[in-house]
């Protein structure tokens, strides 16, 4: 359950960061994505604090080495697909639950 805990933390942690860009197309705004978006310096600090969250929980769990090794590759995994999957719409909440269900399940199995 850490391992995915982790991830979500770091995910939310970099979505944040993401929204403030100012390179990256971005679609229409509702509701948070709207706050986040006009609240650049606090969503800033919500996600690098995110992040380093995430980078806490991974060395919790693995070690510091260890953890600061997961974590970069967790940081990687989760970058890629947030650049890749959010500007075409595939990131929505049903599809994040989905996928954090499926992984907890198998990291419960496992």
């Amino acid at each position: 359950m850490m391992v995915t805990l982790s991830t979500l933390v770091t995910f939310l942690g970099f979505w944040c960061c993401y929204q403030t860009s100012q390179r990256a197309e971005l679609k229409a705004a509702t509701g948070v994505v709207q706050w986040l978006r006009q609240h650049r310096v606090k969503t800033q600090r919500i996600g690098i604090a995110g992040m380093v969250a995430g980078l806490v929980l991974s060395m919790v769990t693995f070690g510091v080495g260890s953890g600061i090794f997961a974590y970069l590759m967790i940081l990687t995994v989760v970058s890629s697909l947030v650049i890749i999957l959010a500007p075409l719409g595939l990131m929505t909440r049903r599809n994040i639950a989905l996928a954090l269900v499926i992984c907890s399940i198998l990291e419960i199995a496992l």
